[in-house]
């Protein structure tokens, strides 16, 4: 969930509105399972596995794809006329 907040003149809460789709996320015991972005705007969570093994919440994931320098590679194959 998500609450956009005022502070001025004075602090006033918003209406929560959902960002994630409901479900089981996994949780972490040595650290977030979560990450936000720098700019604040995304954000990253691992959500539980669906594998038999309760004990392993990672139990079942097979693979994790991490791009980096994505924008660069952007720019690459979508040139603009900037």
């Amino acid at each position: 969930m998500r609450v956009e907040i005022e502070t001025e003149p004075e602090f006033r809460p918003g209406n929560p509105e959902t960002i994630a789709e409901p479900g089981l996320y996994a949780i972490n015991p040595l650290g977030r399972s979560f990450d936000i972005s720098p700019d604040g705007q995304r954000f990253l969570m691992f959500k539980e596995s669906t594998a038999s093994n309760a004990d392993d919440p990672f139990a079942g994931l097979t693979r994790l794809i991490v791009v980096q320098n994505w924008f660069e590679e952007l720019k690459a194959r979508v040139p603009t006329d900037n």
